[in-house]
């Protein structure tokens, strides 16, 4: 079992643990019921050397010792996605303002952009790979990156994503060719933007981002400022890790200390709010 599907896999059962239902877990986390107790089974065999964790909807006490057992892992996981990190919007020729959020914020569909719902439900239902039905049909509003020496690189720009719409497929073909370290806003938050993604990979558990920035779209012109959630999935690529960027232009965002007066508002031709059609199975 790999960190990613560990992590999913100990969500579940502390969900299990608190509601003692497999159908209340089946709809909290808005998966089925077999998927949950696929993830016990993955649990059992990992970490109780095979035996039952379950039996008929209850508790064993299996379950019950392996609960104990790492119990101080699950707060310590619970504890790095509900960490909730502030930067303070920057002076001069970029402006910029980014706010953590705990990935809770997902479950609620009045929170997030639909793409963004829709990969974490992808996500969390234990399609974490990234050749799974789910993952492959959200690829074209991702971006995918692999680790390479000096950090991550670009290996796929979905034509759909954040990324192609902003700046345009030609300019998106350039950076591909040539970019190592990836996101909107360029250079501004380079050392933000590489911890989030080094904290995916290390702990094999999302992060969630709201920005407002003001960047340039073409090059050359007046900077224009933008909007968005962005969210980094942990995911596995065949034997190897990867990461799934997800990006989507909204002017539903919370930062804390950006005040009304600061806060610039995306055109409508601009948002990215619309339901992703043609998904396949999710």
């Amino acid at each position: 079992m790999s960190k990613i599907e560990l992590s999913a896999s100990l969500v579940v059962f502390d969900t299990f643990y608190k509601t003692r239902s497999v159908s209340s877990t089946s709809e909290i986390l808005g998966i089925s019921r077999s998927t949950v107790r696929s993830h016990f089974d993955r649990l059992a065999q990992m970490l109780s050397g095979g035996d039952a964790i379950t039996r008929r909807g209850k508790i064993t006490n299996e379950g019950e010792r392996l609960y104990d057992r790492i119990r101080h892992d699950l707060a310590a996981l619970s504890q790095n996605l509900d960490n909730i990190a502030v930067t303070s919007p920057r002076r001069g020729q970029f402006a910029w303002a980014s706010q953590r959020h705990p990935i809770y914020l997902l479950d609620d569909k009045t929170q997030c952009v639909p793409i963004i719902y829709q990969a974490w439900q992808a996500w969390r239902s234990g399609n974490a790979g990234l050749e799974s039905l789910a993952m492959r049909a959200l690829v074209p509003w991702s971006l995918i990156l692999r680790p390479w020496t000096e950090g991550w690189v670009l290996v796929e720009i979905g034509e759909k994503s954040s990324f192609a719409t902003w700046f345009g497929a030609e300019r998106a073909r350039y950076f591909k060719s040539g970019l190592r370290q990836v996101d909107l806003t360029g250079d501004i938050s380079f050392a933000e933007t590489t911890r989030a993604y080094d904290e995916a990979a290390r702990w094999g558990t999302p992060v969630l981002h709201h920005v407002q920035a003001c960047i340039p779209r073409i090059k050359g012109a007046d900077n224009q400022w933008i909007s968005y959630q962005r969210l980094v999935l942990p995911i596995k690529w065949g034997d190897e890790l990867g990461l799934a960027v997800f990006v989507a232009r909204t002017n539903n965002i919370q930062i804390d200390g950006l005040s009304e007066q600061n806060r610039h508002l995306l055109e409508p031709d601009l948002l990215m709010e619309d339901e992703p059609t043609q998904l396949g199975t999710l």
